[in-house]
Order: C-alpha cells, then structure tokens, then sequence
C-alpha cells in the first residue's frame, strides 16, 4: 500500500506541475515557482484522500472540477476574472488531452493501463509511471518550442542588427547596434535624432577616453520607469555598417540609456539609416 501512495504522490506532483506551469504560461500569466508548487500539492494532496471519499458521478465530478479551480486559482493568481477563466480552460484542456494523448500512445507501443495505479506496462515486469511520460514529453516540447521560437526571433531581428563605429577626436570603438523604430529621441537644439548607448558602455567609453561627451546636456523623455532626463552629447562621427554600405553621420548626437541595454550596445534611431538625416 506504502509503494502506490508514494507512486499517486510522486505521479501527480509532477503532472499538476507540468499542468499548471504550462496553463499559465499559454494564458500570459507570471509564473512563480513557489505558486505552482503549492497549487501541485493541493492536487497531490487530493488525490492521495480521493481513494478514501466515496462520491456519486457527479459529485465526485464537480469535487474534482472545485479542486481544479482552486489550484488554478493558487498557482496563476491572477487579480481579473477573464484571465483566471482562460488560465482554468488551458488547465482543462490539458488535463483531459494529455489523459487522452497518454492512452493512445501507450496503446500504439502495445502497453496496457492501470488507471488505479496510473502507470503503463510497457514491459512484462516493468511499470512506467504516467509522471515519466508527461514530464519526459512535456520537456521534450518545451526544449522543441524553445528551439523554434528562438530560431524565429534571430531570423526576425537580424535585418535589425548593424555594426557601428563611433570616432570621437583620434579615439574609435566598434560596438553593436540595433535599429529601433520605437526610438523617437530628438535632440531640442540641434533637432538630430539621438542614438542611445547603454549605461555601463557608456561609462567604459568614457573612462576609456573614447568619448570627450563634448557639449553634453540633459533631454527629458519617457523611460521605462516614467519620466526622466537622459544625458545627451556629440561625437565627431557616428559610422553605420549595411552590408557593403555605410551610413557616416558627422556630429552625431548620443544619449545614455538610464540602464543597460538587452542583446546590443547602442540602440540606432531608425531616422539615421532611412535617409531621413
């Protein structure tokens, strides 16, 4: 008896978890880690009493559907009812598909079910956990998703991508630039688009001396955080690499992002390549 309540507690901690992550994750939700583990052991926790509850159909049926919820309701914590609904309906829908996915994979490979100790008879003396199944699956179309998606997000940003080359009296640095059409900054007195450069690459250009920050003033504009003012310079020349083309700005304008910058060193104001200056 001990080995099929250890067997109902390791199976349905991993599938609830597996569930839920993924239900929240395919409604938008914040997954934390500590929600989903508690919302696991709640269904975990059910499961090991529902052997002992002796239920009509239907009862049973709406126990089951509340438990559901309440995991749900736990693990996503969401504060609107519409995304409480959707993260509920993945949690379903998954719940039944993977039951159903279950049995007919096992079906095709020859296995037989135990639906009182969930597990799958793949080999004469050996039982495979349902658990094994769906956490070995799901982790294979996690890491298969993983790969695709980040395969199209390269192809979709690398027409986006460019060297650049910034020339400050006799110093020069080559860096790596991204073309953002959502970078709207132009300088107030000079009118000049404003290329961004990201904080800590900044302040290595100019402890460097790479950068003299000739002329330097603040430009306020909207940040992440709300309103704020950026310091704003000129360098003697701001060089674009496309392809074979170059793209040479004399009197460049340079702002400094108040933080970091993700995946590239300076963020180049899509005016500057289009022709537009």
């Amino acid at each position: 008896m001990s080995v099929y309540v250890e067997t109902v507690i390791l199976d349905n901690a991993v599938m609830d978890a597996v569930l839920l992550y993924l239900a929240v994750r395919l409604s938008g939700g914040r997954i934390r880690v500590w929600r989903i583990a508690v919302g696991a052991a709640i269904g975990t926790a059910f499961a090991v009493i529902t052997p002992f509850i002796n239920l009509s159909g239907a009862l049973s049926l709406a126990l089951k559907l509340s438990v559901g919820g309440l995991m749900v309701a736990v693990a996503a914590g969401h504060k609107r009812l519409r995304q409480y609904a959707l993260s509920l309906s993945y949690f379903l829908l998954l719940t039944f598909g993977s039951g159903g996915a279950l049995l007919a994979i096992g079906y095709l490979i020859n296995g037989s079910f135990c639906a009182k100790k969930g597990t799958f008879l793949f080999f004469p003396t050996q039982n495979l956990p349902v658990a094994a199944i769906i956490f070995g699956g799901s982790a294979a179309a996690v890491l298969f998703f993983k790969l695709i998606f980040g395969a199209r997000k390269r192809a979709n940003l690398k027409p986006f991508k460019r060297t650049v080359a910034l020339f400050d009296g006799a110093e020069s640095v080559y860096l790596d630039g991204f073309i953002d059409t959502g970078n709207t900054l132009y300088d107030g007195v000079t009118l000049k688009p404003v290329c961004l450069i990201g904080k800590s690459v900044a302040d290595s250009l100019k402890r460097r001396g790479v950068i003299a920050c000739r002329g330097q003033r603040y430009l306020r504009c909207a940040t992440a955080t709300g309103e704020g003012k950026i310091a704003v310079f000129e360098i003697d020349r701001l060089v674009i690499y496309s392809g074979e083309e170059r793209h040479i700005i004399d009197n460049a304008i340079m702002g400094v992002s108040p933080s970091d910058l993700v995946g590239t060193d300076v963020i180049v104001h899509s005016a500057l390549v289009m022709g537009e200056q």
